[in-house]
């Protein structure tokens, strides 16, 4: 790092032109690797002028791809863009996943002609800088949701992409469509996308999560470099993906699980934890104890929700809870989850019941399901429990209200 180094954007972009004009190619791959280690340095914008000055080599376009993987850069959806664009114009192949980058561009003779029918993502001129503000502001209050939608659309057709992440944002994602939040993620920075990330909506969190990923994510030396450089409960998502894409980041290139024990022998908490859920969906009893170990958090209640994230049936309640010698806050995480799957919530019930779990650990249904098993010897003691629930949530309704 160059901590006394300051990066100056615009004396930095002015000199990055002044190469691309005279053709000074070198001098680009210079100036990229020397300002590797300077402290706020845009990455993204050295490595962009650099592919445009030799956008007609491919092989050097495919060392270019190379030296982002191995910087662990995590290059924009502008940056991808320009690079499979002149990979496709070559005939050559291109070495990412390009299902999120929009690659076909009309002939120049066509470039005139306007048709109504593709306007959506059009700049509008007659859309003034105030009228776009004054629009954000008004979307951030109540709107019909034909409103809202038709105002993010304009706001993404007019580049302005920061306004409608702050809409985004101080709605917590109400109303917004899927795909209007996939337009704004692809133009956001990994930092930027990891605030927006904490308001995301339950029910489509996952959908968006797998777009980021493939943003920011999808590449192994990418993957890696997100792991060590997590910042713990900030960046969770990144220690909390949805394990179908670890698996294939896995199966993708197969010595990732070795760097990542690396790393967690290092003191490496995301990657320990990221070891321990695939050691969970595995069930490979030997991982999930080392790597519980050696979450060295004082929450275990926390580390337990970071690490179980699916419970299918009773039988892997058992295994989990026996595995880690019916930890409590272990106990309590996979028996809601396990409840949330499996009916049979008597026996479910039982098994935590005797192994420790206080009832009032269990959830509100399968309380109120077990008030009707026949011979359930705690009838009593949910009921109590229930009814303090329902107390407190009335005095927190009359003073919210």
């Amino acid at each position: 790092e160059t901590p006394g180094l300051m990066y100056n954007e615009m004396a930095i972009n002015d000199t990055l032109n002044q190469f691309l004009k005279n053709g000074r190619s070198d001098c680009l791959e210079d100036f990229v690797v020397m300002s590797k280690s300077v402290f706020g340095c845009d990455r993204d914008l050295v490595y962009l002028k650099w592919v445009q000055a030799v956008k007609d080599n491919p092989a050097k376009l495919n060392d270019i791809w190379m030296q982002i993987q191995e910087e662990g850069h995590a290059p924009s959806v502008e940056l991808k863009t320009e690079i499979a664009k002149a990979l496709k114009s070559a005939d050559k192949d291109v070495p990412f996943d390009t299902s999120d980058l929009i690659l076909n561009t009309p002939p120049k003779d066509q470039g005139k002609t306007t048709d109504s029918s593709d306007t959506e993502e059009k700049k509008t001129p007659e859309e003034t800088p105030e009228d776009l503000d004054a629009l954000a502001a008004s979307l951030k209050v109540e709107q019909s949701k034909a409103t809202l939608d038709e105002g993010m659309k304009k706001l993404i057709a007019n580049s302005r992409f920061t306004e409608a992440a702050s809409v985004m944002q101080h709605r917590k994602f109400d109303g917004i469509s899927r795909n209007n939040a996939k337009k704004v993620f692809a133009h956001m920075d990994f930092n930027t996308t990891v605030e927006l990330l904490e308001d995301l909506r339950k029910d489509y969190k996952n959908t968006i999560v797998e777009f980021v990923f493939k943003a920011h994510m999808s590449e192994p030396a990418q993957f890696v470099n997100r792991v060590k450089n997590a910042v713990m409960k900030k960046e969770r998502f990144v220690y909390r993906l949805p394990q179908q894409l670890v698996e294939q980041m896995f199966e993708k290139d197969p010595s990732i699980p070795d760097q990542l024990e690396k790393l967690s022998s290092s003191g490496c908490l995301p990657a320990s934890i990221i070891l321990a859920r695939h050691a969970v969906a595995h069930k490979n009893d030997k991982d999930l104890v080392r790597y519980w170990n050696l979450d060295t958090r004082q929450d275990k209640a926390v580390a337990a929700i970071d690490i179980i994230s699916a419970v299918p049936d009773l039988e892997s309640l058992r295994w989990i809870s026996e595995t880690l010698n019916h930890d409590a806050d272990v106990l309590e995480r996979a028996t809601n989850l396990c409840l949330r799957k499996d009916k049979r919530t008597e026996e479910i019930m039982n098994y935590s019941i005797k192994n420790g779990l206080p009832l009032n650990k269990f959830g509100n249904n399968a309380l109120m399901e077990a008030l009707n098993f026949e011979n359930f010897p705690h009838k009593d003691e949910i009921q109590s429990i229930l009814d303090e629930r329902n107390e407190k949530k009335k005095r927190s309704d009359s003073q919210s209200s």
